[in-house]
């Protein structure tokens, strides 16, 4: 039996007799359009955020080595472990957004990243600290990437490039704002920089 609508041949290819061609039909995925002004303004400010206990760490690393009697070895463990944690994460969380929407992935990265600022809060030696520190190593790799993925997906050209420069220098702006969150915790100590981070 022959299905004229399903017909995949070209209409150059001879169509035996008593067969009617009807046309080929082609489905094509419409794009996304690209995110309104509004959004990634809001997106920007999201990150700019969410980067506030980036650097607290370092610009607070006196104290901690005051406070808990760290060794230097200990003391730059503490300052990058958030980089060994993103470094873990991040390629796998990118790869994540294949498959899910990468708003999400950004989301549940940016509660991870609050949950780690609290635990950081609450912490009274290294062991717990480097877990939560790793933490904000790993939810920053859940924000950065899959944020500019989701900002940028469905933009074009010059649209896509602007969009791009404004949320990665987004990232620089909230990575400034966490050191001023470490001057906060040299005047009212370092948990209270934690908590408003």
């Amino acid at each position: 039996m022959h299905a004229p609508l399903l017909d995949r041949r070209s209409p150059k290819t001879p169509v035996p007799a008593g067969v009617f061609f009807v046309g080929t039909v082609t489905l094509a995925q419409s794009t996304p359009a690209a995110p309104s002004a509004p959004v990634v303004a809001a997106i920007c400010a999201a990150e700019i955020l969410s980067l506030a206990g980036f650097s607290i760490v370092p610009a607070l690393l006196p104290q901690f080595i005051e406070a808990w009697s760290l060794t230097n070895t200990q003391a730059g463990w503490l300052a990058g472990i958030v980089s060994a944690g993103y470094m873990l994460a991040v390629i796998p969380l990118v790869r994540l957004t294949d498959s899910r929407p990468a708003r999400q992935i950004y989301l549940a990265s940016s509660a991870l990243s609050a949950v780690s600022c609290f635990g950081m809060a609450l912490c009274d030696s290294l062991i717990p600290a480097l877990a939560f520190r790793a933490l904000a190593g790993i939810a920053m790799a859940g924000m950065y990437m899959p944020g500019l993925r989701a900002l940028t997906h469905g933009g074009e050209g010059a649209t896509r490039a602007r969009i791009a420069a404004w949320y990665t220098s987004s990232f620089t702006i909230g990575a400034s704002l966490s050191f001023l969150f470490g001057r906060v915790g040299t005047l009212l100590g370092w948990r209270s920089a934690f908590i408003i981070a």
